[in-house]
């Protein structure tokens, strides 16, 4: 197919966003004032290593020309600016060169952006009175980013001593996507026979039993190096296994875990509210526990405070002597076998005769 070719001849005038350009065209075959130039730029935005002083990227710029009918203009010239950068079309000075449409009617150059450059490019074509603009955005890597250590446990702490907990550092991971390449456990405990540190490259999770009532500190490192034979498979007392901490992430996760005797407080049981009336000067009303309980360490001690200001009585009942009308508060208090303790209070309401 022959294109129609279309002559415009420029002649420079006063325009400000012209001359700011460059200057003017001054070949004879230049888009028509009515045509339509499309510029595009590949891509829209570069990320540069500041680590690397010679980092640079290249921007792939085509602009295609259509004359007043809609054709692509062949052998038109064209001409590229930008702010910053370097063009593979520029003179070696620096100074725009023009360059010509092919048979689409494309004209192509190259950006090269390195890290001293701007860090938004404004790209322009122009060909005769027609002229496009793009921006390419420059911006700097944060380089490599170090994992995150993360830690869940099953079950929930406070657990009861004589079962197992699990420790889970699955939820771990690299902001960069990199895979986690070793894990390393810190278990200090206030048992301190108890104190191990547990790495290796698989070991993003560890189960064990506590017999005894503890307190365990339980740190997570986590590391994306090469597994260049640093990260040794170890459970082990800590300096066993000549474990370092100097190749892991800084982001580390520490938990607090603790076994108890019995994870759950007893469940303390008075009797229903009292009404009664004073009679010679006093009232007098029995109180017993109705039924408190513990399913695991069971009940060892039982007190009830009849709160008419004579203290605590032990024994699961008691009986309270008032002597003014008033609202008091009886309270029953029930410890278990591990110490734990619980309460309940019974209203005595006293009334005059």
């Amino acid at each position: 197919m022959r294109y129609p070719i279309v002559r415009a001849i420029l002649t420079c005038v006063a325009a400000a966003a012209l001359l700011a350009l460059g200057g003017c065209d001054k070949s004879d075959l230049l888009a028509p004032d009515t045509g339509q130039l499309i510029l595009i730029a590949t891509p829209e935005s570069v990320t540069l290593d500041p680590g690397d002083s010679s980092a640079s990227a290249t921007v792939n710029l085509s602009a295609q020309i259509f004359d007043d009918a809609g054709y692509p203009l062949v052998g038109a010239k064209l001409t590229f600016f930008a702010s910053s950068g370097r063009l593979a079309s520029a003179a070696p000075d620096g100074s725009a060169q023009q360059v010509e449409t092919d048979d689409n009617g494309t004209a192509h150059d190259t950006l090269t952006v390195t890290l001293a450059d701007d860090d938004q490019i404004t790209i322009t074509a122009r060909s005769g009175t027609l002229q496009q603009t793009v921006t390419v955005s420059k911006t700097e890597s944060t380089g490599n980013q170090p994992p995150v250590a993360d830690i869940t446990t099953q079950p929930a702490s406070p657990q009861e001593a004589g079962n197992f907990a699990t420790f889970r550092g699955t939820g771990s991971f690299d902001p960069d996507g990199d895979a986690i390449t070793c894990y390393q456990w810190e278990v200090l405990s206030t048992v301190s026979a108890n104190d191990r540190v547990i790495q290796g490259p698989t070991r993003s999770s560890f189960t064990k039993r506590y017999d005894v009532e503890q307190v365990l500190t339980v740190t997570l490192r986590v590391s994306d190096e090469a597994n260049d034979g640093f990260c040794v498979d170890c459970d082990a007392a800590p300096g066993a296994c000549g474990a370092s901490t100097s190749r892991f992430s800084p982001d580390d996760f520490t938990v607090t875990y603790e076994f108890v005797c019995d994870p759950t407080a007893p469940v303390a049981r008075g009797p229903a509210d009292q009404t009664i009336q004073l009679s010679g000067g006093s009232a007098v009303v029995a109180l017993a526990d109705a039924g408190s309980s513990d399913p695991e360490s069971g009940i060892s001690s039982t007190s009830w405070n009849c709160g008419n200001g004579t203290g605590n009585q032990p024994g699961t009942s008691v009986v309270c002597t008032y002597t003014s009308a008033g609202t008091y508060f009886a309270a029953l208090t029930v410890v278990n076998g591990c110490g734990q303790t619980s309460s309940d209070q019974v209203r005595i309401t006293v009334t005059s005769p």
